[in-house]
């Protein structure tokens, strides 16, 4: 007897399979990117610069407050 899969496990599958995907380009942007900045030796900010040009204005320390809190709360407690 063939199993059928429902449209239900289908699409939660590859709704896994997209995010999973999504967060790995974003992770290895991130790495990419921090990588070029250190070893331009000064020509081009890195992640540090950047967090500290940021966190000049009060209005990007609550945002990035607030995504540190949703960062933890999704990807920690779930």
């Amino acid at each position: 007897m063939e199993r059928v899969m429902s449209v239900e496990a289908v699409v939660v599958g590859s709704n896994i399979a997209v995010g999973f995907a999504f967060w790995a380009i974003v992770g290895i942007s991130i790495a990419v990117l921090e990588i070029i900045g250190r070893s331009s030796r000064g020509n081009l900010p890195h992640l540090g610069d950047l967090g500290r040009f940021l966190v000049q204005w009060r209005i990007f320390r609550w945002i990035m407050v607030a995504g540190w809190i949703f960062a933890g709360w999704h990807l920690f407690s779930h």
